[in-house]
């Protein structure tokens, strides 16, 4: 039976192998590289189900395996070697489809296919080595499979870190790795803490 893990897995490689699979949803309107704090973007599209209440019980069976996350440093600990960029040019976050953003109220994990997004976030800082937001995880439970799946709701914490060159971008940079945390309901087979690469693809 195919799980919710395997999902975000897959959808974890895809991201970090670069490759420009068909993507979920069309590009949304480019943040604004002066957006000040409290401005929110978004990519174009949503999941195709509604989401249930977040008390609602993980499915049963046996979970499918979800990336281990090695050790992580503090955040904010690169910036000392960050290269150097105007104050009025922020480190951005690339979505599915290389767009920029600064402090988005939404943000798609699963590029592929839909089925693991971020929505209503709230960020309490963004930073030049990082950012933290708290905001809510939509995940598709793909059972019995992923297009009959239902989705569930999970608060979230979201970080930020990483910063490196934005391509094709001189002086700009980008966040090159998201960590998502649960601190309490998690999906059926889910860490309790995961992070994977971010775009940009080629």
């Amino acid at each position: 039976m195919k799980r919710f893990g395997t999902v975000v897995g897959a959808a974890v490689l895809l991201a970090a192998a670069l490759v420009p699979a068909a993507f979920a949803a069309p590009a949304s309107a480019s943040a604004s590289a002066t957006a000040g704090p409290g401005s929110a973007t978004a990519v174009a599209g949503s999941a195709a189900a509604s989401a249930p209440d977040a008390s609602a019980p993980a499915a049963a069976g046996t979970a499918a395996a979800w990336p281990v996350p090695a050790a992580l440093p503090p955040y904010g600990a690169a910036s000392a070697t960050l290269p150097a960029v105007a104050a009025h040019s922020p480190v951005v976050l690339l979505d599915c489809l290389n767009h920029p953003h600064v402090r988005p109220g939404y943000y798609m994990i699963a590029c592929g296919d839909g089925n693991n997004y971020l929505t209503g976030m709230h960020w309490r800082w963004w930073g030049g080595g990082s950012a933290k937001a708290v905001g809510t995880d939509v995940a598709n439970d793909c059972v019995p499979y992923c297009a009959a799946g239902h989705f569930h709701r999970y608060r979230a914490v979201v970080r930020l870190d990483r910063p490196a060159r934005w391509t094709g971008h001189p002086g700009r940079l980008r966040f090159s790795r998201l960590t998502v945390s649960y601190p309490g309901a998690r999906p059926a087979g889910a860490p309790r803490a995961f992070s994977f690469p971010l775009p940009p693809l080629p």
